[in-house]
Protein backbone atom coordinates (compact mmCIF):
# COMPACT_ATOMS: atom_id res chain seq x y z
CA UNK A 1 0.00 0.00 0.00
CA UNK A 2 2.68 2.52 0.85
CA UNK A 3 4.66 1.81 -2.72
CA UNK A 4 1.06 1.85 -4.18
CA UNK A 5 0.01 5.73 -2.81
CA UNK A 6 3.81 6.60 -3.77
CA UNK A 7 3.50 6.55 -7.47
CA UNK A 8 0.02 7.79 -7.09
CA UNK A 9 1.35 10.68 -5.44
CA UNK A 10 4.49 11.23 -7.79
CA UNK A 11 1.95 10.75 -10.85
CA UNK A 12 -1.10 11.61 -9.90
CA UNK A 13 -3.24 8.79 -10.77
CA UNK A 14 -6.60 8.36 -9.29
CA UNK A 15 -7.35 4.61 -9.42
CA UNK A 16 -5.63 2.13 -7.93
CA UNK A 17 -5.60 -1.59 -7.84
CA UNK A 18 -3.50 -3.69 -5.64
CA UNK A 19 -3.30 -7.55 -6.45
CA UNK A 20 -1.51 -11.00 -6.74
CA UNK A 21 -3.86 -12.08 -9.08
CA UNK A 22 -5.96 -13.62 -6.99
CA UNK A 23 -6.85 -10.95 -4.30
CA UNK A 24 -7.72 -7.28 -5.45
CA UNK A 25 -8.06 -4.37 -4.00
CA UNK A 26 -9.04 -0.92 -5.72
CA UNK A 27 -8.83 2.41 -3.99
CA UNK A 28 -9.42 5.88 -4.68
CA UNK A 29 -6.19 7.60 -4.36
CA UNK A 30 -7.19 11.07 -3.83
CA UNK A 31 -10.40 10.12 -1.19
CA UNK A 32 -9.75 11.39 2.19
CA UNK A 33 -8.46 9.06 5.21
CA UNK A 34 -5.48 6.01 5.25
CA UNK A 35 -5.45 3.66 2.81
CA UNK A 36 -7.86 1.18 4.50
CA UNK A 37 -10.68 4.07 4.08
CA UNK A 38 -9.69 4.50 0.67
CA UNK A 39 -10.67 1.54 -0.52
CA UNK A 40 -14.01 1.02 -2.55
CA UNK A 41 -13.74 -2.73 -3.39
CA UNK A 42 -11.64 -5.73 -2.62
CA UNK A 43 -12.05 -8.38 -4.54
CA UNK A 44 -11.17 -12.57 -4.13
CA UNK A 45 -11.15 -14.78 -6.98
CA UNK A 46 -12.09 -17.89 -5.88
CA UNK A 47 -15.17 -19.18 -6.44
CA UNK A 48 -15.94 -20.88 -10.34
CA UNK A 49 -19.89 -20.08 -10.38
CA UNK A 50 -19.45 -16.74 -9.44
CA UNK A 51 -16.67 -15.96 -12.70
CA UNK A 52 -19.16 -13.89 -14.56
CA UNK A 53 -19.47 -11.38 -11.20
CA UNK A 54 -16.05 -11.16 -10.89
CA UNK A 55 -15.69 -10.49 -15.06
CA UNK A 56 -18.11 -7.25 -14.30
CA UNK A 57 -16.76 -6.00 -11.40
CA UNK A 58 -12.90 -5.97 -13.23
CA UNK A 59 -14.46 -4.39 -16.46
CA UNK A 60 -16.61 -1.95 -14.58
CA UNK A 61 -13.02 -0.88 -12.83
CA UNK A 62 -10.32 -1.51 -15.23
CA UNK A 63 -12.56 -0.82 -18.84
CA UNK A 64 -10.52 0.92 -21.32
CA UNK A 65 -13.15 3.49 -22.32
CA UNK A 66 -14.70 3.83 -18.98
CA UNK A 67 -11.37 4.34 -17.69
CA UNK A 68 -10.25 6.71 -20.23
CA UNK A 69 -13.36 8.85 -19.26
CA UNK A 70 -13.26 9.37 -16.25
CA UNK A 71 -17.02 7.04 -15.41
CA UNK A 72 -14.60 3.92 -13.80
CA UNK A 73 -13.34 6.71 -11.29
CA UNK A 74 -16.94 8.26 -10.95
CA UNK A 75 -18.23 4.86 -9.73
CA UNK A 76 -15.87 4.46 -7.19
CA UNK A 77 -16.28 7.67 -6.07
CA UNK A 78 -20.71 6.79 -5.59
CA UNK A 79 -19.15 2.81 -4.28
CA UNK A 80 -16.83 4.74 -1.52
CA UNK A 81 -19.39 7.39 -0.84
CA UNK A 82 -22.23 4.55 -0.20
CA UNK A 83 -19.35 2.53 2.03
CA UNK A 84 -18.89 5.71 4.26
CA UNK A 85 -22.74 6.16 4.03
CA UNK A 86 -23.77 3.10 5.24
CA UNK A 87 -20.58 2.80 8.04
CA UNK A 88 -21.84 6.67 9.61
CA UNK A 89 -25.25 5.08 9.74
CA UNK A 90 -24.54 2.21 10.73
CA UNK A 91 -22.87 3.86 13.94
CA UNK A 92 -25.53 5.59 14.93
CA UNK A 93 -27.48 2.64 15.38
CA UNK A 94 -26.43 1.93 19.17
CA UNK A 95 -26.91 5.71 20.21
CA UNK A 96 -30.58 6.07 18.48
CA UNK A 97 -31.42 2.76 20.31
CA UNK A 98 -30.39 3.82 23.91
CA UNK A 99 -32.21 7.05 23.17
CA UNK A 100 -35.21 4.92 22.23
CA UNK A 101 -34.74 2.77 25.30
CA UNK A 102 -34.29 5.78 27.68
CA UNK A 103 -36.92 7.81 26.73
CA UNK A 104 -39.50 5.73 24.98
CA UNK A 105 -40.64 6.27 21.87
CA UNK A 106 -44.33 6.64 21.12
CA UNK A 107 -44.36 4.61 18.48
CA UNK A 108 -42.22 1.88 19.52
CA UNK A 109 -43.98 1.63 22.89
CA UNK A 110 -47.80 1.36 20.77
CA UNK A 111 -45.82 -0.93 18.31
CA UNK A 112 -44.93 -3.14 21.11
CA UNK A 113 -48.46 -2.71 23.14
CA UNK A 114 -50.01 -4.13 19.69
CA UNK A 115 -47.56 -6.94 19.46
CA UNK A 116 -48.42 -8.06 22.51
CA UNK A 117 -52.45 -7.55 22.50
CA UNK A 118 -52.37 -9.79 19.30
CA UNK A 119 -50.16 -12.25 21.15
CA UNK A 120 -52.24 -12.16 24.41
CA UNK A 121 -55.94 -10.19 23.46
CA UNK A 122 -55.01 -8.38 26.53
CA UNK A 123 -53.36 -4.77 25.90
CA UNK A 124 -50.76 -3.98 28.50
CA UNK A 125 -50.76 -0.94 30.18
CA UNK A 126 -48.42 1.72 28.47
CA UNK A 127 -46.72 2.67 31.40
CA UNK A 128 -45.73 -1.08 31.93
CA UNK A 129 -44.20 -1.01 28.16
CA UNK A 130 -41.84 2.03 28.67
CA UNK A 131 -40.68 0.62 31.65
CA UNK A 132 -39.87 -2.55 30.11
CA UNK A 133 -37.88 -0.97 27.28
CA UNK A 134 -36.37 0.99 29.68
CA UNK A 135 -34.66 -1.86 31.42
CA UNK A 136 -33.26 -3.30 28.67
CA UNK A 137 -29.62 -3.71 28.15
CA UNK A 138 -28.23 -0.58 26.24
CA UNK A 139 -26.77 -1.62 23.41
CA UNK A 140 -22.89 -0.79 23.09
CA UNK A 141 -21.81 2.54 21.80
CA UNK A 142 -18.59 1.56 20.68
CA UNK A 143 -17.76 2.13 16.83
CA UNK A 144 -18.79 -0.39 14.24
CA UNK A 145 -16.59 -2.09 11.40
CA UNK A 146 -17.38 0.04 8.36
CA UNK A 147 -20.47 -1.11 6.05
CA UNK A 148 -19.01 -4.02 3.38
CA UNK A 149 -19.75 -3.42 -0.26
CA UNK A 150 -21.02 -6.46 -3.11
CA UNK A 151 -18.22 -8.58 -3.73
CA UNK A 152 -16.07 -7.24 -0.64
CA UNK A 153 -15.32 -10.86 1.05
CA UNK A 154 -15.40 -10.86 4.53
CA UNK A 155 -14.57 -7.97 6.46
CA UNK A 156 -11.26 -8.95 7.25
CA UNK A 157 -10.41 -8.07 3.93
CA UNK A 158 -11.06 -4.26 4.55
CA UNK A 159 -11.41 -4.12 8.41
CA UNK A 160 -8.51 -3.16 10.82
CA UNK A 161 -5.26 -4.00 9.52
CA UNK A 162 -1.49 -4.05 11.21
CA UNK A 163 -0.44 -0.99 10.14
CA UNK A 164 2.65 -1.01 7.33
CA UNK A 165 5.80 0.53 7.23
CA UNK A 166 5.72 3.86 4.96
CA UNK A 167 9.26 4.11 4.36
CA UNK A 168 9.95 7.34 4.93
CA UNK A 169 12.66 8.89 6.60
CA UNK A 170 13.54 8.89 9.96
CA UNK A 171 11.57 10.37 12.72
CA UNK A 172 12.24 13.49 14.70
CA UNK A 173 10.10 14.38 17.98
CA UNK A 174 9.75 18.15 16.70
CA UNK A 175 8.11 19.45 19.66
CA UNK A 176 10.84 18.62 21.75
CA UNK A 177 13.58 19.27 19.78
CA UNK A 178 12.06 22.77 18.63
CA UNK A 179 11.44 24.01 22.52
CA UNK A 180 14.79 23.34 23.27
CA UNK A 181 17.03 23.64 20.65
CA UNK A 182 15.22 26.92 18.89
CA UNK A 183 13.99 26.76 15.23
CA UNK A 184 12.20 24.90 13.21
CA UNK A 185 14.87 24.47 10.84
CA UNK A 186 17.16 22.96 13.41
CA UNK A 187 14.51 20.86 15.06
CA UNK A 188 13.94 18.78 11.75
CA UNK A 189 17.99 17.93 11.72
CA UNK A 190 17.74 16.35 14.86
CA UNK A 191 17.36 12.60 15.47
CA UNK A 192 14.18 11.23 17.49
CA UNK A 193 15.31 9.87 20.60
CA UNK A 194 14.49 6.63 21.86
CA UNK A 195 13.20 7.91 24.97
CA UNK A 196 11.05 10.16 23.17
CA UNK A 197 9.68 7.27 21.31
CA UNK A 198 7.97 5.61 24.35
CA UNK A 199 4.85 6.99 25.18
CA UNK A 200 4.16 10.05 22.60
CA UNK A 201 0.97 11.19 23.07
CA UNK A 202 -1.41 11.74 19.67
CA UNK A 203 -1.81 15.37 21.11
CA UNK A 204 2.10 16.21 20.59
CA UNK A 205 2.26 14.53 17.01
CA UNK A 206 -0.46 16.89 16.24
CA UNK A 207 0.86 19.62 18.10
CA UNK A 208 4.16 19.72 15.84
CA UNK A 209 2.23 18.60 12.69
CA UNK A 210 0.30 22.23 13.05
CA UNK A 211 3.58 23.84 14.41
CA UNK A 212 4.96 23.13 10.73
CA UNK A 213 1.62 23.89 9.25
CA UNK A 214 1.35 27.31 11.01
CA UNK A 215 3.97 28.41 11.83
CA UNK A 216 6.42 26.91 9.14
CA UNK A 217 4.88 26.00 6.22
CA UNK A 218 1.47 28.25 5.92
CA UNK A 219 1.26 28.05 1.94
CA UNK A 220 -0.08 24.37 2.64
CA UNK A 221 -3.46 25.98 4.10
CA UNK A 222 -5.69 27.94 2.13
CA UNK A 223 -7.85 30.48 3.32
CA UNK A 224 -10.97 27.08 2.79
CA UNK A 225 -8.64 24.99 4.61
CA UNK A 226 -8.40 26.89 7.51
CA UNK A 227 -11.99 27.86 7.82
CA UNK A 228 -12.69 24.16 7.76
CA UNK A 229 -9.81 23.48 10.90
CA UNK A 230 -11.81 26.36 12.85
CA UNK A 231 -15.61 25.22 12.01
CA UNK A 232 -15.63 21.48 11.08
CA UNK A 233 -16.31 19.19 13.79
CA UNK A 234 -14.68 15.67 13.23
CA UNK A 235 -12.26 17.85 10.67
CA UNK A 236 -10.18 15.14 8.34
CA UNK A 237 -12.56 12.26 9.18
CA UNK A 238 -11.64 11.93 13.06
CA UNK A 239 -13.95 11.31 15.60
CA UNK A 240 -12.64 14.86 17.42
CA UNK A 241 -16.15 16.94 18.24
CA UNK A 242 -14.40 20.08 18.33
CA UNK A 243 -12.63 22.36 15.99
CA UNK A 244 -9.05 21.51 15.52
CA UNK A 245 -7.57 25.34 15.77
CA UNK A 246 -9.96 28.24 17.93
CA UNK A 247 -8.78 32.40 16.96
CA UNK A 248 -7.17 32.92 20.16
CA UNK A 249 -9.43 36.12 20.42
CA UNK A 250 -12.17 33.21 20.75
CA UNK A 251 -10.36 31.94 24.06
CA UNK A 252 -9.85 28.44 25.06
CA UNK A 253 -13.21 27.18 26.81
CA UNK A 254 -15.98 25.72 25.04
CA UNK A 255 -18.75 24.65 27.31
CA UNK A 256 -16.94 25.85 30.03
CA UNK A 257 -13.90 23.52 29.87
CA UNK A 258 -10.41 24.45 28.00
CA UNK A 259 -10.43 22.39 25.35
CA UNK A 260 -7.06 23.86 23.94
CA UNK A 261 -3.47 24.14 24.32
CA UNK A 262 -2.30 26.95 26.28
CA UNK A 263 0.63 27.33 23.51
CA UNK A 264 -0.49 29.95 20.72
CA UNK A 265 0.55 28.74 17.69
CA UNK A 266 1.79 31.38 15.25
CA UNK A 267 0.33 33.79 16.95
CA UNK A 268 -3.09 33.08 15.85
CA UNK A 269 -4.88 29.96 17.33
CA UNK A 270 -4.57 27.78 20.35
CA UNK A 271 -4.67 23.68 18.90
CA UNK A 272 -7.43 21.16 20.24
CA UNK A 273 -6.65 19.07 22.77
CA UNK A 274 -9.65 16.76 23.00
CA UNK A 275 -8.34 13.55 22.01
CA UNK A 276 -11.26 10.52 22.67
CA UNK A 277 -8.82 7.41 23.88
CA UNK A 278 -11.09 5.24 22.07
CA UNK A 279 -10.71 6.81 18.57
CA UNK A 280 -6.77 7.10 19.18
CA UNK A 281 -5.91 4.82 16.48
CA UNK A 282 -8.96 6.10 14.15
CA UNK A 283 -7.81 10.00 14.68
CA UNK A 284 -4.04 8.90 13.90
CA UNK A 285 -5.23 7.56 10.16
CA UNK A 286 -7.51 9.97 9.14
CA UNK A 287 -5.23 12.14 9.81
CA UNK A 288 -2.14 10.55 8.30
CA UNK A 289 -4.49 10.48 5.00
CA UNK A 290 -4.68 14.83 5.17
CA UNK A 291 -0.68 14.76 5.60
CA UNK A 292 -0.16 12.50 2.59
CA UNK A 293 -2.52 14.47 0.46
CA UNK A 294 -0.48 17.77 2.02
CA UNK A 295 3.12 15.53 0.70
CA UNK A 296 1.18 15.26 -2.42
CA UNK A 297 1.11 19.11 -2.80
CA UNK A 298 4.03 20.52 -1.07
CA UNK A 299 6.63 22.09 -3.77
CA UNK A 300 8.76 22.13 -1.23
CA UNK A 301 11.63 19.88 -0.27
CA UNK A 302 11.63 20.92 3.38
CA UNK A 303 8.36 20.96 3.87
CA UNK A 304 8.07 17.31 2.70
CA UNK A 305 10.71 16.15 4.46
CA UNK A 306 9.22 17.57 8.23
CA UNK A 307 5.66 16.04 6.61
CA UNK A 308 7.24 12.82 6.30
CA UNK A 309 8.82 12.87 9.94
CA UNK A 310 5.16 13.20 10.70
CA UNK A 311 3.59 10.74 8.96
CA UNK A 312 5.94 8.61 10.35
CA UNK A 313 5.31 9.31 13.43
CA UNK A 314 1.80 8.76 13.68
CA UNK A 315 2.11 4.81 11.70
CA UNK A 316 4.38 4.33 14.78
CA UNK A 317 2.33 5.70 17.67
CA UNK A 318 -1.01 3.82 15.83
CA UNK A 319 1.29 0.57 16.45
CA UNK A 320 1.50 0.82 19.98
CA UNK A 321 -2.44 1.33 20.18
Amino acid sequence: EAQLFGYARDNGVPLLVLTDGDCWDFYLSMADGPPEDRRFQSLKLRREEEIPEYAEALETALGRQDVASGEARRTAERRLESSRERARAGEAIPEVWNALLNEPDDFLRDLLAERVHDKTGVKPELSDVEDFLKKLRPAPTHPTAPARLPNQGPASAAGEKPPRKTGHASTPKFADIAESRGTAAEAYSQPWRKEARRGEKLQDIIYDLMRVLLETHPELLDDGTIYFLENERKPMGTKLGYPLIRKVSEGRKINERSRYKEDIFAGQWYVCTEWNKMYHRHNAQALSGWVESLIARADDSKARESLNAILNRFSAFVKTQ
